[in-house]
């Protein structure tokens, strides 16, 4: 009887642990895809906008002229997406919470909050005006 009065706690103990263990993973995952994503989209970004001239931009997007395109990056719901003329929609970020994004000149400052708190910012060159 004795036995048994031990294991169960023990399990009771255990059992807890294991459930905050879990989560606690679970959490540090979110924010390493988070960071994963962010740096993939910043270099994928820069890399596109070096060459676009900016038409416009608030807080929630910005347009991009390439040749006779348009090209917008906008939130949209949790999502950051890209489209050309109206079409496409590319998924770029997911689990977005905020989004602002500013411009000074030749600089496009964008900063993202996700859904799990984390918070990324970069600055980002583009094509000077002519």
């Amino acid at each position: 009887m004795l036995e048994v009065l031990v294991s169960i706690l023990v399990l009771a103990v255990i059992a807890p642990l294991f459930a905050m263990l879990m989560f606690s993973y679970m959490n540090l995952i979110s924010i390493e895809n988070h960071s994963k994503e962010w740096d993939m989209f910043s270099i994928q970004f820069q890399q596109e906008v070096a060459s676009l001239m900016v038409e416009s931009n608030t807080s929630q997007s910005i347009t991009f002229i390439k040749d006779e395109a348009k090209v917008v990056f906008a939130k949209y719901g949790t999502i950051l997406r890209k489209t050309v003329n109206g079409t496409g929609h590319e998924i770029h970020l997911t689990g977005l919470n905020h989004l602002n994004i500013s411009r000074n000149g030749d600089l496009i400052t964008m900063e993202v909050g996700f859904k799990n708190g984390t918070i990324k910012k970069s600055i980002f060159y583009t094509a000077p005006d002519e």
